[in-house]
Formats: C-alpha cells, structure tokens, sequence
C-alpha cells in the first residue's frame, strides 16, 4: 500500500476493531456479522421485477431456486412479492401477503435466514408468523 503523505511505499497499518454480533431466530436459524462479508439470495415473486419478473410465482420452483442460491453460497434468503424498482405500481397488503404465503410455506424450513421486502406492518407481522426471520423495510419515502 502506498503512504501517499511522504511517498514511500511503507505499509499503513490501520487500526479498528472487529465486531461480531450473533442473532439467533425463532426459527433456529443464526445470523453472524462481521466475521465474512454475507451474500444475499434475492427471491422476487413479482410479475414485474427488474431482474426476473415473474419466475418464481410456482411454489416448486421458488423451493428449487432458493436451494440453488443456497448450494452456491447464499447466507440469506431474501424473499420480495411487491416490486421496488423505480415507477412500480404499488400493491395492497393482501396481494402481497398471497404472494408471500405460498412461497414461505414451502421454503420456511430452509437452513439460512429469510427476510422479508416489505414495507407494511400486517405484512411483516404475518410474514413471521409464516416463518421469516426478519423484515428488509423497503419503504421508498423513508429518511432514515
């Protein structure tokens, strides 16, 4: 690493601390942070995702593909069923939770944690009672 103030070559050491935080889910289902960088499985069971709208509305091949994106390293699951891209046309709260309930019944006994995209609360009361471990609040007006 370069010291860019003197110019020399001389190894900057910089010093932090490591942080590691555990959080174990009713599900039985752990969470670690801070020991690797995590990765994300994205499981959109939307008509009209940006990535790919409306693959995973069949509940056997949600079941399939968060397998795979588990097989090839996911640490989450990441279930989303009403669209965040930019102009999507919002959805009701009952709509939403019909899309989420057939797919987290098929996929709650997977071993790593789901999280839930939503942005209304009986949608993410229910969507840990179906299984999920935490909510992904994707509220587009919040500030925080």
């Amino acid at each position: 690493m370069r010291n860019w103030k003197n110019g020399s070559d001389d190894l900057l050491i910089m010093n932090y601390e490591l942080r590691i935080t555990n959080y174990s889910f009713g599900s039985g289902r752990k969470l670690s942070l801070g020991k690797k960088t995590l990765v994300m499985g994205i499981l959109n069971v939307t008509p009209d995702s940006f990535s790919d709208g409306g693959l995973w509305f069949n509940p056997d091949d949600a079941a399939r593909h968060v397998r795979e994106m588990i097989d090839d390293g996911a640490d989450i699951i990441d279930i989303g069923a009403e669209s965040t891209r930019p102009s999507a046309i919002p959805i009701g709260a009952e709509e939403e939770l019909e899309r989420l309930e057939k797919i987290l019944r098929v996929v709650r006994d997977c071993p790593v944690p789901i999280s839930v995209d939503t942005y209304k609360a009986s949608v993410a009361a229910a969507a840990i009672d179906l299984g999920a471990d935490f909510i992904n609040c994707v509220d587009r007006k919040s500030t925080r």
